[in-house]
């Protein structure tokens, strides 16, 4: 194999089927902050799948021990491999962490 002919390792994010979407919510902002640091890639869409990225189990670990270093709930690893975009990924942390929403009013 000729390393030379190989691309020079770069932090640009690759050519993706997905546009690039930013962050739109501190959710997300953690997690593609999260993302971009783990893969080496930037910037991190909240489209953009983790294995299309480059992500593999062990990067997924490391991404869940930063996120459970930042927030104050348990994230499991599984959610990674279950909801793989930012935004997936994000809604599925927040449905497991908002509170239940009051019942409304009852007219009478």
């Amino acid at each position: 194999m000729d390393v030379r002919r190989l691309p020079s390792p770069g932090r640009e994010r690759p050519e993706l089927d997905a546009a690039y979407v930013a962050a739109r919510t501190p959710i997300e902002r953690l997690l593609t902050d999260a993302w971009a640091e783990v893969l080496g890639v930037a910037p991190v869409g909240v489209a953009d799948d983790f294995f299309d990225l480059g992500g593999d189990s062990l990067k997924a670990g490391q991404v869940v021990s930063r996120l459970r270093a930042s927030v104050p709930f348990d994230v499991p690893l599984r959610l990674v491999f279950e909801e793989p975009t930012v935004a997936r990924l994000a809604r599925a942390i927040l449905s497991r962490t908002a509170p239940d929403e009051p019942a409304p009013p009852t007219a009478g």
